[in-house]
């Protein structure tokens, strides 16, 4: 969101934005970055709504040049991207719609193709805005519903009308190759800086597993960190049989041991009970070993 009230927020979220793709590339992971907008879908810049910018460019309505996903090597371009979406915004919020053709376009997943999501990549989505979706603003939601912590049943009723389709599609539902992660970074409860509380976009991060950020906070540090954790552990492919007593691991890759690190070696992502590999390589077919100790209920031990 680059729209005028969060010209407060955007160097933060310039400097986050870079903190958290030196934390992406610091974890080893074989990512791709897309940065798109909030566009107006019936505006002037409705053409790119969804579009990925892939261009260093301080012109407001600068289309964002080709429309493709960018490489880890790319950081200069992600961060002029990020003070600088595709398309002009003006006071357009249009999160939702955005968020869901942002993964529309880049359908279906394909190999070695730059504008196309990768057949076996976990797919994330991480908005930053200081507003609620104004797709909720047509008489869904009032102005003194922006800053309530929790709405009424019928209000909250009607988001929840409002936003299953881009549920749907994040969810899986409406399209498998479609679903998602979501992480907000917005407005909390009794946030400091004044944005709107994030209905709409916290329902979406509750249900698909993400994080909430405060969009005021000026070191997002912590909570990138998390976000980054928890992408770690949704793209390991080794997902343990039961939950272990953490301390207990062990683990050996094609009959190597691996050591404990989250700088190089294994660590336990508890939210999705897998272990992740941080830098350092595996390859299609490598053999896990993990042992562990558990935790057992006596009834278990009893009646085996």
């Amino acid at each position: 969101d680059e729209s005028g009230s969060m010209d407060d927020n955007r160097q933060d979220i310039v400097n986050n934005a870079n903190n958290f793709f030196s934390r992406a590339l610091a974890s080893g992971l074989d990512f791709r970055m897309g940065v798109t907008n909030v566009c107006d879908p019936t505006g002037s810049s409705k053409a790119i709504v969804g579009k990925f910018c892939s261009k260093i460019s301080t012109n407001t309505s600068d289309d964002g040049g080709t429309d493709r996903f960018l490489l880890p090597s790319e950081q200069s371009i992600f961060s002029s991207c990020i003070n600088n979406p595709p398309g002009y915004e003006g006071g357009s919020e249009y999160g939702l719609v955005n968020s869901s053709e942002a993964v529309k376009k880049h359908l279906p997943r394909a190999s070695n193709v730059p504008d196309k999501i990768r057949p076996e990549a976990k797919l994330v989505i991480i908005l930053a805005t200081d507003e609620v979706p104004q797709e909720l603003g047509n008489g869904v939601l009032g102005y003194d519903d922006f800053e309530k912590c929790q709405l009424d049943a019928a209000k909250q009723a009607a988001v929840d009308t409002a936003i299953k389709p881009h549920m749907d599609l994040l969810s899986g539902v409406s399209d498998p190759e479609g679903a998602a992660m979501f992480h907000l970074i917005g407005g909390v409860c009794n946030n400091s800086c004044n944005a709107d509380v994030g209905h709409g976009y916290k329902e979406l991060a509750q249900a698909l597993g993400g994080q909430i950020g405060d969009v005021c906070q000026k070191d997002l540090g912590n909570t990138l960190q998390v976000i980054i954790d928890s992408i770690i552990g949704l793209a390991s492919p080794v997902k343990l049989d039961y939950v272990p007593i953490s301390a207990s691991l062990a683990v050996s890759l094609d009959g190597v041991e691996v050591k404990r690190s989250r700088t190089n070696g294994f660590d336990y992502r508890a939210a999705q009970n897998t272990l992740a590999f941080i830098n350092v390589k595996y390859k299609k077919g490598s053999e896990v070993v993990a042992s562990y100790h558990r935790w057992t209920r006596q009834a278990d031990i009893d009646n085996p």
